[in-house]
This record gives C-alpha cells, sequence and structure tokens, in this order.
C-alpha cells in the first residue's frame, strides 16, 4: 500500500507539471486580442468626422478651394496647414478629395477624378498607413457654394 500511494502521488505530481506546461506553451503561442486597438480605431474615425464636418461645415472648404484658381493655387498646402492644427501630434492623416464629373460619366454614372494635385498628408511616405495597426477613415460627399460636388477621404492613423 505504502508504494501504491508513492506511485499515485507522482501520478499527481507528473499531471500537474503536464498542465502548466501546457498552458505556459500555449499562452506563448496565442496572442490574446486588444480590446484597446478597437476601441481606439473606433475613435478615430468619430475623429474623421468630427474634422470633416468641422471643414465642411463652416464654409472653409470653399474658401480656401475656390478663393483663387484650384488649378494653378496651391491650395492644398493651405489646406494641409488648417487640418495640422485640428490634429494631435501622434495622429497622421491623408486627405484626398475627389471632384464628380458628369461630361465624363459611364452608364450615367458620375465619374470621379482626384481634384489635389500634391497630398495632403503630413506622412510622407506612401505606405505608411499599410504599416500601421491602428488606422481608421472617414468619408463625406460635400456640394461646394459653386456647384461642385465633392468627396472627401480622409484616413487617420495614431501611432
Amino acid at each position: 500500500m505504502n508504494r501504491r500511494g508513492q506511485i499515485k502521488l507522482l501520478e499527481a505530481v507528473f499531471c500537474v507539471i503536464l498542465i502548466v506546461v501546457v498552458f505556459t506553451v500555449a499562452s506563448y503561442i496565442v496572442t490574446p486580442s486588444n480590446p484597446f486597438l478597437g476601441r481606439s480605431s473606433k475613435s478615430l474615425e468619430i475623429f474623421g468626422y468630427y474634422l470633416l464636418d468641422r471643414i465642411t461645415s463652416t464654409d472653409l472648404l470653399d474658401k480656401v478651394i475656390f478663393k483663387h484658381d484650384y488649378r494653378t493655387y496651391l491650395w492644398e498646402e493651405e489646406l494641409k496647414v488648417i487640418i495640422s492644427a485640428y490634429v494631435p501630434v501622434n495622429v497622421y492623416f491623408n486627405l484626398t478629395i475627389y471632384v464628380s464629373n458628369m461630361t465624363d460619366s459611364i452608364d450615367g454614372m458620375p465619374t470621379l477624378h482626384v481634384l489635389n494635385k500634391i497630398p495632403i498628408s503630413n506622412v510622407a511616405e506612401k505606405d505608411f498607413f499599410n504599416k500601421v495597426y491602428e488606422v481608421a477613415s472617414a468619408t463625406v460627399v460635400y456640394t461646394s457654394r459653386k456647384g461642385y460636388i465633392l468627396v472627401l477621404n480622409l484616413v487617420l492613423a495614431r501611432v
């Protein structure tokens, strides 16, 4: 009986060691989901819509783009400075503005052409937003006072 008790005790110790090793290995293999990442991405999206609302609701976009001839005037730099004033330091942005054109329509659907000739962004790298985990975008359709239909696509990233 004494030997049987010792073997049962060794079996129990071995099982405990095996269970601890399995849980340790599993914790290294499985990456836990980050609940803050989803919430932060959502807050970036909300901030993007807020920023686009601020730009479009105060006729600021009309005053910047159509103040001079938008084909020759560098309105992109002026808009970049304005957006940089709103955006926090650790947030990067890229704004692309499309203009709707009915003359080039395909099957009655208007085509979109990029209005800005230079990027409206505080990032120099083109593939920067592909490398960042926390990215959100906001898109708004805006009709200017001059009658142009503009589609604003704002991409935000937090580092």
